[in-house]
């Protein structure tokens, strides 16, 4: 019942904080470009992962686990899963702009988008919120 939930809220929330992070992230890339655009590409995604812990928390794993889970420590996980996503997102973001024609923005959400199926998600949901105890 928990993951019937959970997934489309996570889901609903990675979308908006996702348009936060590439909004951030288009607005670098009016003042930024080369090696400062990877920067600017882990910065957004930051911004990004700290609105998405706070709705995370308070919405799509609002489960009893979640809320008599103390909130440093679910911080803590998710600050491991943050920096981790954001970091192979990046890494993803930088190999696909080496690599294909594609525009910047594209491979900004390309390399969001299959972090959060094959990372982000799983950790959040059987680590950061669900399977935090006292």
């Amino acid at each position: 019942m928990q993951t019937a939930r959970s997934l489309p809220r996570s889901l609903a929330t990675s979308v908006g904080t996702s348009g936060l992070d590439l909004g951030v992230f288009v607005l670098f890339s009016l003042f930024v470009s080369g090696p400062l655009l990877i920067a600017a590409r882990w910065l957004s995604g930051a911004i990004g992962a700290l609105a998405n812990f706070a709705i995370n928390r308070r919405w799509a794993f609002a489960a009893p686990t979640s809320r008599g889970t103390r909130t440093s420590t679910q911080l803590s996980r998710y600050a491991l899963v943050a920096v981790g996503a954001v970091s192979l997102a990046t890494a993803l973001f930088a190999a696909l702009k080496l690599t294909t024609p594609l525009d910047l923005r594209v491979l900004h959400l390309v390399s969001m988008a299959l972090v959060w199926a094959a990372f982000t998600y799983p950790l959040l949901r059987g680590w950061v919120f669900c399977g935090a105890k006292n």
